[in-house]
């Protein structure tokens, strides 16, 4: 049997804000702690002995938009690393296309350079994000390059691919054209030497070589 979900944790799995609030109220100055080192299990994982999400990336990760302002307000860090592949809340509410939670988050002082255990920043996410393509928007990737302009733009992950690089191979067009249209290049290579158009699917190039800008 792993250990039990802690307190904080069923307030947040439950979205139960005033259970959040009490609880952080009630522990003062250690609140902070609490939340930032708190990777107990989901009550869904009783045999787990640990969360890959602390309860800033549960909260991210869930929608729960009021709780996240709550517990960044207690000391939350927004760039405490998950368990898993060392993501931060901003890279969850890029590849969900959560503008909401990516302005409380920056707001809060989230680093919109953090790389993850691939070395992709939150842009990369954005960029590959299915639910940005499935809903047909780019929220989140507008709004990051609108904070970051063109470092983030060409920021490169382990395999030395641009985000551009990732909305190609997710098949964005409208992804792809807005990277183009501030200032990403088409030319620029991965380290295999592969542009964001080689890397792409066959059919979809046929569609990037008529891109009009």
């Amino acid at each position: 049997m792993g250990r039990a979900p802690s307190q904080l944790r069923r307030h947040v799995n439950d979205n139960d804000l005033f259970g959040v609030m009490d609880f952080l109220q009630r522990t003062g100055k250690r609140s902070a702690k609490m939340i930032n080192n708190d990777f107990s299990p989901d009550e869904c994982a009783p045999l787990c002995d640990h969360n890959d999400y602390n309860p800033v990336h549960s909260a991210t990760h869930l929608n729960q938009i009021d709780i996240l302002e709550v517990l960044l307000e207690y000391g939350g860090n927004p760039n405490v690393l998950s368990q898993d592949y060392r993501q931060t809340a901003l890279h969850i509410a890029a590849r969900k296309n959560n503008l909401a939670a990516t302005k409380v988050l920056l707001r809060h002082g989230a680093n919109i350079h953090a790389t993850d255990r691939l070395k992709r920043t939150p842009l990369h996410l954005a960029a590959s994000s299915l639910v940005a393509k499935k809903r047909d928007r780019i929220d989140v990737l507008r709004h990051l390059v609108k904070i970051g302009g063109l470092e983030v733009i060409k920021a490169r992950e382990v395999y030395g691919e641009t985000p551009l690089h990732h909305a190609t191979k997710t098949e964005n067009m409208k992804a792809v054209i807005f990277l183009l249209r501030n200032g990403a290049k088409m030319d620029d290579k991965n380290y295999n030497g592969k542009t964001a158009r080689d890397v792409a699917n066959v059919k979809f190039r046929l569609y990037l070589d008529n891109i009009e800008l």
